[in-house]
């Protein structure tokens, strides 16, 4: 069994078989003090791309703006790269690298002026979740479709799968394999 944690091409996906089992919101976070509650999707690429480097820009304080990413190999950070940046190199004057969700949200909550972004799961509450186009992520809205960044997690099957792989799946899918899916922080797809 394969595991994805962003959606596949069509050239990704040639003689594999894709089982969602759940949705990962992606969650733009910034220090509990941050007078700002919500970005549009475009400010939140300005910003990764170093086009607003002052949170008065958006409404908060007088500080230079420190956004964190996480390095590159991160699915968080390719699905966030595909979402907000359409795939851009970030270039924020500013930019710090994290390498787990962790490192990002101890980041944001020790700097004032950082912004960073970590999976649903990851939400502590030392950090201001930030609404994106006046829509916060939740079970409700990623489902629905109106939070703008989230990104499918799913197990892959291919021709030398082994059958027990099948029943594995089947039990992810299962009203008990959902509900772990929920209790580890993701949103579950058959509940």
């Amino acid at each position: 069994i394969g595991m994805a944690s962003r959606a596949l091409s069509s050239e990704e996906t040639n003689g594999i078989k894709v089982y969602t089992v759940g949705n990962d919101a992606i969650v733009i976070v910034v220090h509990a003090d941050n007078p700002v509650k919500s970005i549009s999707l475009t400010q939140l690429q300005d910003i990764y791309m170093g086009r607003i480097t002052n949170w008065k820009e958006l409404g908060g304080n007088d500080l230079a703006i420190v956004p964190i990413q996480r390095e590159v190999s991160s699915g968080t950070r390719g699905a966030f790269d595909e979402l907000v940046l359409e795939k851009q190199e970030p270039t924020a004057p500013a930019l710090l690298t994290a390498v787990t969700a962790g490192d990002v949200a101890n980041n944001v909550a020790k700097q004032s002026a950082s912004i960073g972004y970590v999976g649903f799961g990851n939400v502590g509450s030392d950090l201001k979740v930030l609404a994106i186009d006046g829509t916060l992520p939740s079970k409700e809205t990623v489902r629905s479709g109106t939070y703008p960044l989230f990104r499918p997690l799913s197990l892959l099957t291919g021709p030398l799968s082994q059958p027990l792989a099948d029943e594995f799946i089947n039990f992810v899918l299962s009203p008990e394999g959902q509900a772990d899916v929920e209790e580890f922080g993701w949103i579950p797809v058959a509940r």
